[in-house]
């Protein structure tokens, strides 16, 4: 059976405020949304959580041969422990994701 609303049972969903962030793990930079609680510090709150951050309407840019690549995802996971940073973001500095944009 398909459906189209979140997986899962919805009386262990905790309510969550979306953040723009960005994080750089090498070569690769990824911009979207991460989910804290309300009241949390996002950036504190990444540092308790498991270390495989799932980050939604997310993008992520890399260079192969010289050449950038884009791809967008509904959700992208980092890694918290390889990234070399992760910090908060303005709006206008994420990707419109509703789009898809092709890898080049």
């Amino acid at each position: 059976m398909l459906t189209d609303g979140p997986r899962g049972d919805p009386a262990r969903r905790t309510h969550t405020l979306m953040h723009p962030v960005a994080v750089q793990s090498g070569a690769y930079l990824v911009h979207g949304y991460f989910h804290a609680r309300p009241g949390a510090e996002p950036l504190a709150s990444a540092r308790w959580r498991k270390p495989m951050i799932p980050l939604t309407d997310a993008s992520i840019e890399y260079g192969l041969g010289g050449v950038p690549h884009l791809a967008t995802s509904r959700t992208i996971v980092v890694n918290r422990d390889l990234a070399d940073w992760m910090r908060l973001v303005g709006e206008h500095e994420l990707r419109d994701t509703r789009w898809p944009v092709p890898v080049r």
